[in-house]
């Protein structure tokens, strides 16, 4: 016969026992009610996440036929909408957007006009600041220019020639830079239309499209100068016996190159700004974008 010690062990067997097992039947409880918490959160989560996408994906879509209700017969005329898209494939072509290994053409076009007018005004900067300037600096700057006994003339005569290809060479630069900038101005204006567009501008909350009109800006400052000096120079050259082929130049001239030369070292960092910090241009076309 089982003793009173070994009795009382099994009763506290079976009370654990039977412990565990309300134990194991609550966590299972428990369990299958927190999955189904789970399961409907997670349910409702991915309901509100489907109309956040769709509420979303509706307004992009209402934003697109807007943009092109306004473009196609809204609030341009037709025979202007015909003229901006003519325009549009004028401009594609412009920013090198031919075949699928494409290339930018500003960027490309821009070195040379830079480097003759930055050396013509250059010259008239060092003209006007020549009499000031140590000795040995003049004296190197003739040697290299040729200057011989017509020292002055001759940094005239090569100013005139270099501001001369330089404006030659600021043509298709000048085209392709319009270009860049037209379609840049183009796509936020599909997106916005002109007057929100304008508004944000002067917000300042379009730093590329600021940043693209003082370069141009300045740039279109420094051709408007150079032309002003280079014509000058050329009707003093026909025109007055006394000045015929002396590359004759003023002080006036002297100055305004003076200031055309800060003016385009300031229009070449806000191109370089658009560049390195706004990005514009890059991997956008061709075998680059493809890199992308």
């Amino acid at each position: 016969m089982p003793t009173p010690a070994r009795k009382r062990l099994q009763e506290t067997s079976k009370d654990i026992q039977a412990l565990a097992e309300e134990a194991a039947q609550k966590t299972a409880a428990a369990s299958k009610e927190a999955a189904i918490v789970i399961s409907e959160k997670s349910h409702d989560a991915a309901v509100v996440l489907g109309e956040r996408s769709h509420d979303a994906a509706v307004a992009i879509n209402e934003k697109s036929k807007e943009a092109a209700k306004r473009i196609d017969a809204g609030d341009w005329p037709k025979a202007l909408l015909m003229l901006e898209r003519r325009v549009h494939s004028v401009t594609q072509l412009l920013q090198g957007k031919v075949g699928s290994n494409s290339h930018p053409l500003h960027p490309a076009l821009i070195h040379l006009p830079l480097a003759f007018l930055l050396a013509s005004l250059s010259l008239d900067a060092f003209h006007l600041a020549g009499p000031h300037l140590p000795l040995f600096l003049t004296s190197l700057i003739f040697t290299l220019t040729g200057g011989g006994p017509r020292k002055v003339s001759v940094l005239n005569e090569w100013s005139y020639f270099l501001a001369g290809a330089g404006l030659l060479t600021s043509l298709p630069a000048t085209t392709t830079g319009l270009a860049e900038f037209y379609e840049m101005t183009r796509s936020r204006v599909m997106e916005f239309g002109w007057k929100e567009l304008g508004a944000s501008i002067f917000r300042g909350d379009e730093p590329k499209i600021v940043a693209n009109i003082r370069h141009a800006g300045a740039m279109d400052t420094v051709l408007v100068l150079v032309s002003y000096t280079f014509f000058e120079r050329r009707f003093y050259m026909r025109n007055i016996p006394e000045l015929l082929n002396t590359y004759h130049t003023s002080d006036t001239h002297l100055w305004v190159s003076s200031a055309a030369l800060v003016i385009l070292m300031y229009g070449a960092y806000k191109g370089g700004d658009l560049v390195y910090a706004h990005g514009v241009g890059v991997q956008r076309q061709g075998s680059a974008l493809k890199a992308k």
